[in-house]
């Protein structure tokens, strides 16, 4: 078969059976009360009356209209209305045309304070987002929809979270196509491929073998017509006014019922980074080291306070499914070349200066991460998982560093270094796993992992003090673990179910740092364990608790070691009523130090060296907290609340702190720290008024924080505490106009106040004072953005103001064709005054404070095209 007769079969295919046997149908109509007022928000639901299947969902808008688009061959339909206010109405309308205008009076749901306590029905599985009252374009991404929409939550790096329930799915036309890749979707979907989209929670994946009360909450985007089972291809491409700034973007999109398939790639010069270190999967991250990950997430942080940057991402995700199989296949590509230069300086608590650092950083970088997962159904009741990751990472660290260290006396000697590390790291991690159903209220699993780590670092320090020398230091080390875990599951109930398990872990890991110095560590891991859950329409809880035991193997037979530690995860939810949610989560998680950190003395370049005094080779470092949250929030009446408080100890881990000072060295020791404290309190409350009958809403925005780290730190070998507390209060006031020549004013500041506290005693602290204001206007044709602010920092008696203008503005020139201009840090760009600072920040280890001062950002002024095909 040629090319041209498969795809014109597989058009036919995917094309002509639907638009032949459906027809594309739309119901209209307004929703009011009794008495003839507008009912907003009241969710509607259409669904076939064969097979109940859900086929479109819509909220009424402020004046109570709404407008469903659906495909159905049937004459009727099942529609329902509800809102939390009034009785659900439920009824089956006929549709004889394309057209079907269906209005309805809703009767108030009237009950006596004193009577009895009238509980409404809440449409719990599927709750679809509005957007007709969002000022969005064709060009509004998820992520502009969600972040307008109260009761999500959206961080910059892909974190989604609907009232405190975590989101890791991103579905279109209900197909798993985004898994834990929510920064790909959330910055590359936009408003114009969307149909509807739906926040689904009681999403079950039919490759899961699980009860069926069990559920979790994923998105679902709906595409329009014209995006199903047709290869949509995107790319924007601008230059900047001055040399060396400019982006190259490409997307690429198939979406069909058994083949979904997203292609994204960019390559620019002003610090744009396409994914995030969420969008790689979680077992990957837990069975990587330290060194891995201190290495390969830099290629997912963004940092535009850069001298230069280049940047070039590509990511290509691939997903089939049939009846029986879906294979999904994931790679991400990353090269980056960055420079930046620092000046720091560092002081004693009494203000003493001993150092001052201009450093100029120079890294080259590439990787490549592959994900392969397969599900398949070797029956209805059994399903077979097989899981590859595979990553590689190198880097080429260079460092130039012009040292001044200043003596009691006040001495300064000058030492020059240039610092060249090349660290490389190859990660190869595979599963594959069994779940079977035995019966309907039993369940067996069983897995088989196996892991395999080479990461290698070579370090050369030329220094000049007196005359020319230079230090050289390479290590490298092998990791390998093979892990076999077995669980049997029983449900006793629908409110509960328990399942047993034990899991092995065998590990094998080699150091090689010296000609005549290595290491090595073997042993097992032995966990034993019992989970409990349960999960219904209003609340839902796991939890896990297991004993975990050690064992490490020496070199000779007696030369045996064990230890016993508790790990336990659990977490709850509970859904108070329609808009307010509550949850908790306890953890403890146990973890060996990597072998690495057993170096006895660590090269970090001539000035600083990094002593380790005491094996740490069987030591197990623990993590444990716990997280309380409370969320309210209310599409009706635009407000919405968010309180969290959250609690984390680190037990036994290393922390570098500075010992002293030889021959112009400074000696750092890892320390095995017995205990670190965390815990940060924050409260969001946000209120929207409706000023005019032509709906101008004006929002109130305000958020406080109080973050606080302790654990202690040794002057002169004395153990003294060390506490560092934070401070953050936010408050934003905004506009949204309707037709009207902008759609959105806001004013926003935002104070963070830092302090460094030893024994109580207050050593240093840092202010950072912003203040901005934002314009914006958007329609398909025209659309621009501008923020204009300044950011005042100050620490001991150093101050400078650091003002910011970005800007951007897109024009649609043909359908398939826009125009943009984009611009950033304008004000530097142009070397207007007071901008020979950008950033100031500060550190301490309870002995020295340490400044650290920018003068770089990537600035630009880009215009560009976009173009469709």
């Amino acid at each position: 078969m040629t090319k041209l007769s498969f795809i014109l079969f597989l058009l036919f295919y995917l094309v002509i059976p639907q638009s032949s046997f459906s027809q594309e149908k739309v119901i209209e109509g307004k929703v009011t009360s009794v008495a003839k007022t507008p009912v907003e928000g009241a969710t509607i639901v259409i669904k076939d009356l064969d097979n109940s299947k859900v086929l479109s969902y819509a909220v009424t808008d402020n004046k109570g209209y709404y407008n469903l688009l659906f495909n159905s061959s049937k004459e009727k339909v099942f529609i329902k209305v509800a809102h939390i206010s009034y009785k659900d109405s439920i009824n089956t309308i006929s549709i004889h045309s394309k057209t079907t205008t269906y209005n309805l009076s809703l009767n108030e749901d009237v009950f006596e304070i004193q009577g009895i306590v009238i509980t409404t029905t809440k449409i719990r599985d599927t709750m679809a987002i509005p957007t007709d009252s969002l000022k969005l374009t064709q060009r509004s991404t998820l992520r502009d929809i969600l972040d307008k929409t109260d009761g999500f939550v959206v961080s910059e790096d892909g974190g989604i979270s609907f009232r405190g329930r975590l989101i890791k799915k991103v579905l279109i036309n209900k197909k798993e196509v985004f898994v834990d890749q929510n920064r790909i979707a959330l910055d590359n979907l936009d408003y114009g491929i969307m149909e509807n989209l739906e926040l689904i929670n009681n999403y079950k994946d039919k490759f899961g073998v699980d009860f069926n009360n069990f559920s979790t909450s994923v998105i679902n985007i709906n595409t329009k017509e014209e995006f199903k089972g047709v290869l949509k291809l995107f790319g924007d491409g601008a230059y900047g006014i001055e040399e060396n700034k400019y982006l190259i973007k490409a997307r690429g999109l198939y979406f069909s019922d058994e083949l979904n398939s997203f292609l994204t790639s960019n390559t620019n010069s002003i610090g744009e980074k396409e994914f995030s270190f969420k969008d790689v999967s979680q077992a990957f991250k837990e069975q990587s080291s330290t060194f891995f990950k201190s290495n390969f997430t830099p290629f997912f942080n963004e940092d535009d306070l850069l001298a230069e940057a280049f940047d070039s991402n590509t990511s290509l995700t691939v997903r089939k499914e049939t009846r029986r199989a879906r294979i999904g296949f994931v790679s991400y590509y990353n090269n980056s070349k960055n420079v930046k230069n620092i000046f720091q300086n560092t002081k004693t608590n009494d203000g003493f200066l001993v150092k001052s650092e201009e450093r100029g950083n120079d890294s080259e970088a590439y990787s490549f991460l592959n994900n392969l997962l397969v599900n398949y159904a070797l029956s209805p009741k059994s399903v077979l998982t097989l899981n590859i990751d595979q990553a590689y990472s190198k880097s080429q660290l260079n460092n130039t560093l012009d040292i001044s260290n200043f003596s009691q006396e006040g001495d300064e000697s000058i030492i020059q270094e240039r610092n060249l590390q090349t660290p490389s790291s190859f990660l190869l991690y595979s599963k594959l796993g069994l779940r079977s159903r035995l019966s309907k209220k039993l369940i067996f699993s069983s897995d088989f992992e196996f892991n395999i780590e080479n990461s290698k670092s070579d370090f050369r320090s030329d220094f000049i003090r007196v005359m020319p020398n230079q230090i050289n230091q390479s290590y490298s080390f092998n990791n390998q673990y093979i892990k076999l875990n077995s669980s049997i599951d029983h449900q006793f109930s629908s409110s509960i179910s328990a399942s047993a398990n034990i899991e092995s872990t065998f590990f094998s890991e080699d150091l090689e740092y010296d000609i005549i110095k290595n290491d090595s560590r073997k042993g097992s891991i032995t966990d034993i364990g019992l989970r409990v859950r349960g999960q219904k329409s209003k609340w839902d809880y796991d939890v896990i608790i297991s004993t975990q035991i050690y064992s490490f193997k020496g070199n000779g037979s007696l030369d045996r070691e064990s230890q016993t530690q508790l790990r336990f995860n659990g977490n709850a939810n509970i859904n108070l009523n329609q808009n307010n949610t509550f949850t908790i989560n306890l953890f403890q998680e146990n973890n060996l130090i990597d072998l690495y950190s057993n170096i006895d003395s660590l090269v970090i370049g001539f000035n600083n060296r990094l002593t380790n005094p005491k094996s740490i080779s069987r030591e197990i470092t623990k993590d444990r907290g716990i997280d309380v949250s409370y969320n309210y929030s209310s599409i009706i009446k635009t407000q919405s609340i968010r309180a969290k408080y959250s609690y984390n100890e680190k037990l036994d881990y290393l922390e570098p702190i500075f010992n002293t000072i030889n021959d112009e060295v400074f000696f750092f020791i890892n320390r095995l720290i017995d205990k670190r404290e965390s815990s940060r309190y924050s409260i969001l409350g946000s209120k929207g008024f409706y000023l005019t009958k032509r709906n101008h809403l004006i929002r109130f925005t305000g958020e406080y924080s109080l973050g606080t780290v302790k654990y202690p730190t040794f002057v002169s070998e004395t153990r003294i505490p060390f506490e560092i507390r934070n401070k953050n209060i936010k408050g934003i006031l905004g506009f949204e106009l309707k037709k009207m020549f902008l759609d959105e004013i806001s004013f926003r500041v935002d104070n963070l106040h830092q302090e460094f506290l030893i024994d109580n005693q207050n050593t240093s602290d840092r202010n950072i004072l912003s203040y901005s204001t934002k314009f914006s206007k958007k329609t398909d044709n025209f659309e621009f953005d501008f923020l204009i602010g300044q950011n005042k920092q100050e620490s001991e008696g150093f101050s400078f103001k650091v003002p910011f203008f970005d800007f951007s503005t897109n024009i649609k020139i043909s359908p398939k064709l826009d125009a943009f201009i984009r611009g950033k840090y304008l004000f530097h760009l142009f070397d207007l005054p007071n901008t020979d600072f950008t950033d100031l920040s500060v550190s301490s280890d309870g002995n020295f404070i340490y400044r650290n001062f920018n003068r770089n950002n990537l600035n630009y002024l880009i215009i560009g095209i976009s173009y469709k095909i």
